[in-house]
């Protein structure tokens, strides 16, 4: 009965570690999908962005996830480019559809402007 409670907790304790894992990072090593709308842009291929930037200002998108270690860790370098450029460039940092807006918003510079993936063709 005892080698049955060992086997147990053994299988217990792989699996907690293997959740831990899971939870902590192969989550982020799993490919991102393709979205349905993605076109292939070639290297040096000229990109249309009149749309975009009306002020033709160079533009700048920092895709940022608040829930993202790797994001958390880039935002003293984003801070300082957008406070040091935020005259010369235009910043929009583009958070999942899923993100918490209010999250991001207080994780980058207040003056920055923050869109979520879903309304990046509505930029103006």
């Amino acid at each position: 009965m005892r080698k049955v409670y060992i086997i147990i907790f053994l299988i217990s304790l792989s699996s907690l570690i293997a959740w831990v894992f899971w939870a902590q990072q192969l989550k982020y090593l799993l490919p991102t999908p393709i979205p349905e709308n993605y076109h292939k842009v070639s290297v040096y291929q000229h990109l249309n962005l009149s749309n975009i930037s009306k002020d033709n200002k160079p533009l700048l998108l920092h895709f940022f996830n608040p829930d993202c270690p790797c994001s958390r860790f880039n935002l003293k370098h984003i801070r300082t480019l957008f406070l040091h450029h935020k005259n010369e460039v235009r910043f929009i940092a583009v958070i999942p559809f899923f993100a918490d807006l209010d999250k991001a918003k207080s994780m980058l510079e207040e003056e920055m402007e923050v869109i979520k993936d879903s309304e990046t063709k509505e930029l103006q």
